[in-house]
Protein backbone atom coordinates (compact mmCIF):
# COMPACT_ATOMS: atom_id res chain seq x y z
CA UNK A 1 0.00 0.00 0.00
CA UNK A 2 2.95 2.37 0.96
CA UNK A 3 3.93 1.98 -2.89
CA UNK A 4 0.92 3.73 -4.04
CA UNK A 5 1.86 7.25 -4.79
CA UNK A 6 0.02 10.34 -2.67
CA UNK A 7 -2.40 11.94 -4.89
CA UNK A 8 -2.20 15.60 -6.20
CA UNK A 9 -4.72 16.36 -8.91
CA UNK A 10 -8.10 14.85 -9.47
CA UNK A 11 -6.78 12.66 -12.22
CA UNK A 12 -4.45 11.29 -9.80
CA UNK A 13 -6.88 11.19 -6.95
CA UNK A 14 -8.56 8.46 -9.81
CA UNK A 15 -5.62 6.76 -10.34
CA UNK A 16 -5.04 6.69 -7.22
CA UNK A 17 -8.15 4.61 -6.19
CA UNK A 18 -7.64 2.05 -9.46
CA UNK A 19 -4.14 1.49 -8.31
CA UNK A 20 -5.84 0.73 -4.72
CA UNK A 21 -7.81 -1.62 -6.29
CA UNK A 22 -5.62 -3.21 -8.44
CA UNK A 23 -3.32 -3.32 -4.77
CA UNK A 24 -5.88 -5.16 -2.84
CA UNK A 25 -6.49 -7.84 -5.59
CA UNK A 26 -3.03 -8.69 -5.57
CA UNK A 27 -3.01 -9.29 -1.56
CA UNK A 28 -6.27 -10.93 -1.51
CA UNK A 29 -5.35 -13.75 -3.92
CA UNK A 30 -2.23 -14.24 -1.66
CA UNK A 31 -4.63 -14.54 1.10
CA UNK A 32 -6.32 -16.72 -0.57
CA UNK A 33 -3.40 -18.88 -1.54
CA UNK A 34 -1.69 -19.23 1.34
CA UNK A 35 -4.60 -18.13 4.06
CA UNK A 36 -4.36 -21.42 5.56
CA UNK A 37 -1.33 -21.43 6.91
CA UNK A 38 0.18 -18.23 7.83
CA UNK A 39 -2.08 -18.17 10.61
CA UNK A 40 -0.38 -20.62 12.24
CA UNK A 41 3.12 -18.45 11.63
CA UNK A 42 2.12 -14.90 11.65
CA UNK A 43 -1.58 -15.46 13.48
CA UNK A 44 -2.11 -11.47 14.61
CA UNK A 45 -0.17 -10.08 12.25
CA UNK A 46 -2.19 -11.84 9.68
CA UNK A 47 -5.98 -10.94 11.13
CA UNK A 48 -4.24 -7.09 11.59
CA UNK A 49 -3.79 -7.33 7.81
CA UNK A 50 -7.17 -8.76 7.14
CA UNK A 51 -8.40 -5.54 9.52
CA UNK A 52 -6.55 -3.57 7.49
CA UNK A 53 -7.64 -4.38 4.28
CA UNK A 54 -11.43 -4.20 4.96
CA UNK A 55 -10.88 -1.17 6.31
CA UNK A 56 -9.19 0.21 3.05
CA UNK A 57 -11.71 -1.75 1.01
CA UNK A 58 -14.40 0.54 2.85
CA UNK A 59 -12.19 4.00 2.81
CA UNK A 60 -11.76 3.37 -0.81
CA UNK A 61 -15.40 2.66 -1.65
CA UNK A 62 -16.16 5.91 0.14
CA UNK A 63 -13.28 7.93 -2.20
CA UNK A 64 -14.90 6.60 -5.58
CA UNK A 65 -18.36 7.58 -4.08
CA UNK A 66 -17.32 11.30 -3.60
CA UNK A 67 -15.18 11.64 -6.80
CA UNK A 68 -18.39 10.92 -8.37
CA UNK A 69 -20.47 13.43 -6.96
CA UNK A 70 -21.53 16.52 -9.58
CA UNK A 71 -18.59 18.80 -8.11
CA UNK A 72 -15.70 16.48 -8.32
CA UNK A 73 -17.67 15.99 -12.19
CA UNK A 74 -17.64 19.41 -12.64
CA UNK A 75 -14.30 20.16 -11.27
CA UNK A 76 -13.29 16.99 -13.61
CA UNK A 77 -14.61 19.26 -16.65
CA UNK A 78 -12.81 22.60 -15.21
CA UNK A 79 -9.73 20.72 -14.83
CA UNK A 80 -10.39 19.20 -18.74
CA UNK A 81 -10.71 22.40 -19.94
CA UNK A 82 -8.29 24.35 -18.52
CA UNK A 83 -5.60 21.33 -19.80
CA UNK A 84 -6.96 21.90 -23.36
CA UNK A 85 -6.97 25.87 -23.34
CA UNK A 86 -3.22 24.94 -22.04
CA UNK A 87 -2.96 22.56 -25.41
CA UNK A 88 -4.26 24.98 -27.41
CA UNK A 89 -2.18 28.33 -26.30
CA UNK A 90 0.61 26.08 -26.90
CA UNK A 91 -0.40 25.48 -30.49
CA UNK A 92 -1.19 29.13 -30.90
CA UNK A 93 2.31 29.59 -29.37
CA UNK A 94 3.87 27.38 -32.02
CA UNK A 95 2.08 28.72 -34.91
CA UNK A 96 2.88 32.34 -33.54
CA UNK A 97 6.49 31.00 -34.07
CA UNK A 98 5.83 29.37 -37.64
CA UNK A 99 4.26 32.32 -38.94
CA UNK A 100 7.09 34.71 -38.09
CA UNK A 101 9.77 32.36 -39.44
CA UNK A 102 7.58 31.90 -42.81
CA UNK A 103 7.66 35.57 -43.14
CA UNK A 104 11.28 36.54 -42.53
CA UNK A 105 11.97 33.41 -45.00
CA UNK A 106 9.47 34.94 -47.77
CA UNK A 107 11.38 38.61 -47.14
CA UNK A 108 14.71 37.08 -47.90
CA UNK A 109 13.30 35.33 -50.72
CA UNK A 110 11.78 38.12 -52.13
CA UNK A 111 14.69 40.35 -52.01
CA UNK A 112 16.97 37.42 -53.55
CA UNK A 113 14.58 36.98 -56.46
CA UNK A 114 14.88 40.81 -57.21
CA UNK A 115 19.09 40.71 -57.33
CA UNK A 116 18.77 37.41 -59.28
CA UNK A 117 15.80 39.21 -61.85
CA UNK A 118 19.03 42.15 -61.86
CA UNK A 119 21.24 39.46 -62.44
CA UNK A 120 19.57 37.76 -65.35
CA UNK A 121 18.88 41.13 -66.69
CA UNK A 122 22.38 42.48 -66.80
CA UNK A 123 23.87 38.67 -68.17
CA UNK A 124 20.68 39.48 -71.04
CA UNK A 125 22.13 42.90 -71.79
CA UNK A 126 25.61 42.26 -71.76
CA UNK A 127 27.91 42.21 -74.63
CA UNK A 128 28.54 38.57 -74.91
CA UNK A 129 25.00 37.74 -75.03
CA UNK A 130 24.24 40.29 -77.65
CA UNK A 131 27.24 38.69 -79.78
CA UNK A 132 25.56 35.39 -79.32
CA UNK A 133 22.53 36.08 -80.63
CA UNK A 134 24.09 37.82 -83.73
CA UNK A 135 25.95 34.86 -84.28
CA UNK A 136 23.01 32.78 -83.97
CA UNK A 137 21.00 34.83 -86.76
CA UNK A 138 24.27 34.42 -88.63
CA UNK A 139 24.22 30.76 -88.21
CA UNK A 140 20.53 30.41 -89.43
CA UNK A 141 20.96 32.66 -92.46
CA UNK A 142 23.83 29.94 -93.28
CA UNK A 143 20.99 27.20 -92.73
CA UNK A 144 18.37 28.99 -95.03
CA UNK A 145 21.79 29.33 -97.73
CA UNK A 146 22.18 25.47 -97.49
CA UNK A 147 18.63 24.80 -97.84
CA UNK A 148 18.37 26.89 -101.16
CA UNK A 149 21.69 25.32 -102.41
CA UNK A 150 20.66 21.68 -101.74
CA UNK A 151 17.35 22.22 -103.35
CA UNK A 152 18.71 23.80 -106.72
CA UNK A 153 20.99 20.70 -107.01
CA UNK A 154 18.46 18.67 -106.18
CA UNK A 155 16.22 20.39 -108.86
CA UNK A 156 18.75 19.96 -111.40
CA UNK A 157 19.03 15.98 -110.80
CA UNK A 158 16.01 14.79 -109.90
CA UNK A 159 14.34 14.81 -113.84
CA UNK A 160 17.25 11.83 -114.37
CA UNK A 161 15.35 9.87 -111.33
CA UNK A 162 13.95 7.55 -114.35
CA UNK A 163 16.92 7.41 -116.54
CA UNK A 164 18.75 6.46 -113.21
CA UNK A 165 16.41 3.24 -112.66
CA UNK A 166 16.66 1.97 -115.82
CA UNK A 167 20.32 2.59 -116.33
CA UNK A 168 20.29 0.73 -113.07
CA UNK A 169 18.44 -2.35 -114.78
CA UNK A 170 20.96 -2.32 -117.41
CA UNK A 171 23.98 -2.80 -115.13
CA UNK A 172 22.79 -4.34 -112.21
CA UNK A 173 24.31 -7.54 -113.36
CA UNK A 174 28.16 -6.20 -114.32
CA UNK A 175 27.97 -3.02 -111.63
CA UNK A 176 29.36 -3.68 -108.20
CA UNK A 177 27.19 -3.72 -104.94
CA UNK A 178 29.07 -0.03 -103.61
CA UNK A 179 27.94 0.75 -107.69
CA UNK A 180 24.55 0.30 -107.14
CA UNK A 181 23.55 1.47 -104.04
CA UNK A 182 25.77 5.04 -105.25
CA UNK A 183 22.78 4.71 -107.90
CA UNK A 184 19.80 4.39 -105.29
CA UNK A 185 21.55 7.20 -103.11
CA UNK A 186 21.17 9.56 -106.44
CA UNK A 187 17.70 8.06 -107.07
CA UNK A 188 16.66 8.49 -103.29
CA UNK A 189 18.29 12.15 -102.46
CA UNK A 190 20.48 13.56 -105.70
CA UNK A 191 21.53 16.53 -103.71
CA UNK A 192 23.13 14.08 -101.02
CA UNK A 193 24.78 12.18 -103.27
CA UNK A 194 26.41 14.62 -105.52
CA UNK A 195 27.51 16.70 -102.38
CA UNK A 196 29.00 13.54 -100.49
CA UNK A 197 31.65 12.74 -103.62
CA UNK A 198 33.96 14.49 -106.28
CA UNK A 199 33.22 16.18 -109.75
CA UNK A 200 34.76 13.65 -111.69
CA UNK A 201 32.89 10.44 -109.85
CA UNK A 202 29.67 12.22 -111.09
CA UNK A 203 30.27 12.98 -114.57
CA UNK A 204 31.71 9.45 -114.94
CA UNK A 205 28.44 8.39 -113.77
CA UNK A 206 27.00 10.67 -115.94
CA UNK A 207 28.75 9.35 -119.28
CA UNK A 208 28.06 5.82 -118.38
CA UNK A 209 24.52 7.06 -118.57
CA UNK A 210 24.79 9.04 -121.87
CA UNK A 211 26.88 5.80 -123.87
CA UNK A 212 23.71 3.76 -122.50
CA UNK A 213 21.06 5.79 -124.00
CA UNK A 214 23.18 6.49 -127.16
CA UNK A 215 23.96 2.71 -127.50
CA UNK A 216 20.07 1.85 -127.64
CA UNK A 217 19.94 0.29 -124.05
CA UNK A 218 18.03 2.67 -122.30
CA UNK A 219 14.64 3.32 -124.68
CA UNK A 220 13.27 6.86 -123.99
CA UNK A 221 10.75 8.99 -126.15
CA UNK A 222 12.03 10.99 -128.57
CA UNK A 223 11.33 14.30 -126.11
CA UNK A 224 12.22 12.60 -122.92
CA UNK A 225 15.57 12.05 -125.09
CA UNK A 226 16.06 15.51 -126.06
CA UNK A 227 15.38 16.85 -122.52
CA UNK A 228 17.32 14.08 -120.57
CA UNK A 229 20.08 14.17 -122.93
CA UNK A 230 20.25 18.20 -123.05
CA UNK A 231 19.84 17.66 -118.86
CA UNK A 232 22.89 15.55 -119.02
CA UNK A 233 25.15 17.70 -121.45
CA UNK A 234 24.18 20.85 -118.56
CA UNK A 235 25.41 18.54 -115.92
CA UNK A 236 28.85 17.95 -117.92
CA UNK A 237 29.52 21.18 -118.20
CA UNK A 238 29.67 21.98 -115.04
CA UNK A 239 26.75 23.73 -113.79
CA UNK A 240 26.26 22.35 -110.53
CA UNK A 241 30.32 23.24 -110.04
CA UNK A 242 29.43 26.68 -108.38
CA UNK A 243 26.85 25.65 -106.39
CA UNK A 244 28.85 23.07 -104.69
CA UNK A 245 31.68 25.57 -103.91
CA UNK A 246 29.24 27.47 -102.51
CA UNK A 247 27.90 24.62 -100.21
CA UNK A 248 31.49 24.01 -98.93
CA UNK A 249 31.52 27.88 -98.33
CA UNK A 250 28.55 27.59 -96.21
CA UNK A 251 29.82 24.81 -94.58
CA UNK A 252 33.59 25.95 -93.47
CA UNK A 253 31.22 29.01 -91.89
CA UNK A 254 29.13 27.01 -90.04
CA UNK A 255 31.50 25.22 -88.75
CA UNK A 256 33.05 28.40 -87.30
CA UNK A 257 29.57 30.31 -85.84
CA UNK A 258 29.29 26.39 -84.48
CA UNK A 259 32.46 26.48 -82.61
CA UNK A 260 31.84 30.15 -81.76
CA UNK A 261 28.51 29.21 -80.21
CA UNK A 262 29.72 26.22 -78.29
CA UNK A 263 33.07 27.82 -76.80
CA UNK A 264 30.66 30.56 -75.01
CA UNK A 265 30.02 30.64 -71.39
CA UNK A 266 26.72 33.56 -71.36
CA UNK A 267 24.23 30.64 -72.34
CA UNK A 268 25.14 28.43 -69.48
CA UNK A 269 24.95 31.27 -66.93
CA UNK A 270 21.99 32.79 -68.42
CA UNK A 271 20.02 29.31 -67.90
CA UNK A 272 21.76 28.59 -64.64
CA UNK A 273 20.90 32.36 -63.37
CA UNK A 274 17.31 31.25 -64.51
CA UNK A 275 17.40 28.30 -62.83
CA UNK A 276 18.19 29.68 -59.69
CA UNK A 277 15.39 32.17 -59.77
CA UNK A 278 12.67 29.82 -60.76
CA UNK A 279 14.14 27.98 -57.71
CA UNK A 280 13.58 30.74 -55.64
CA UNK A 281 10.25 32.03 -56.64
CA UNK A 282 8.68 28.57 -56.84
CA UNK A 283 10.10 28.35 -52.96
CA UNK A 284 8.55 31.54 -52.08
CA UNK A 285 5.13 30.93 -53.72
CA UNK A 286 5.65 27.38 -51.83
CA UNK A 287 6.18 29.43 -48.46
CA UNK A 288 3.15 31.95 -49.21
CA UNK A 289 0.73 28.74 -49.47
CA UNK A 290 2.07 27.15 -46.37
CA UNK A 291 1.82 30.69 -44.18
CA UNK A 292 -2.09 30.97 -45.77
CA UNK A 293 -2.58 27.71 -44.01
CA UNK A 294 -0.89 28.54 -40.75
CA UNK A 295 -2.91 31.66 -40.87
CA UNK A 296 -6.24 30.14 -40.92
CA UNK A 297 -5.09 27.02 -38.39
CA UNK A 298 -3.97 30.51 -36.08
CA UNK A 299 -7.21 31.96 -36.69
CA UNK A 300 -9.27 29.17 -35.59
CA UNK A 301 -7.02 27.78 -32.69
CA UNK A 302 -7.99 31.35 -31.62
CA UNK A 303 -11.66 30.89 -31.96
CA UNK A 304 -11.07 27.76 -30.17
CA UNK A 305 -9.64 28.76 -27.18
CA UNK A 306 -12.13 31.86 -27.15
CA UNK A 307 -14.89 29.18 -27.20
CA UNK A 308 -12.98 27.37 -24.55
CA UNK A 309 -12.51 30.26 -21.94
CA UNK A 310 -16.43 30.83 -22.81
CA UNK A 311 -17.20 27.78 -21.64
CA UNK A 312 -15.09 27.47 -18.72
CA UNK A 313 -15.75 30.65 -17.48
CA UNK A 314 -19.78 29.16 -17.63
CA UNK A 315 -18.61 26.50 -15.77
CA UNK A 316 -16.78 28.40 -12.87
CA UNK A 317 -19.61 30.73 -12.83
CA UNK A 318 -21.55 27.68 -11.74
CA UNK A 319 -19.37 26.46 -9.38
CA UNK A 320 -18.60 29.21 -7.67
CA UNK A 321 -22.31 30.23 -7.60
CA UNK A 322 -21.17 33.48 -9.10
CA UNK A 323 -20.00 35.41 -12.46
CA UNK A 324 -16.53 34.76 -13.41
CA UNK A 325 -15.23 36.34 -16.59
CA UNK A 326 -11.75 35.26 -18.00
CA UNK A 327 -10.03 37.64 -20.39
CA UNK A 328 -7.67 37.56 -23.27
CA UNK A 329 -7.07 34.99 -25.77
Amino acid sequence: IDTVAKPSNYRELEDFCARVDRTVVVITKIDMGYGRYLPFIFGEKIDEIRKSMKSLIDQNKKLKKLIKTPEIASFKSISRDVQEIKDKSKELDELKEKKAELERSITEDEEETGKLKADSDRLMQSDAFLGLKDTKKESKKLKNSENRVTAEIHEQISPLKRTLRKFKRQVQDTESKESLQRIDQYIDDPASAFLSEGEEEFKTLLMSIKETIEAGKIVLGSKEHEKICSRINSLLEGNLDDLKKEYAEIQANKKILKDKINSSTISEEIRRSKEELANVESRTANSKIELKTIMERKSSTKKQISKLKDDLATKLSQFEGKKVEISGV
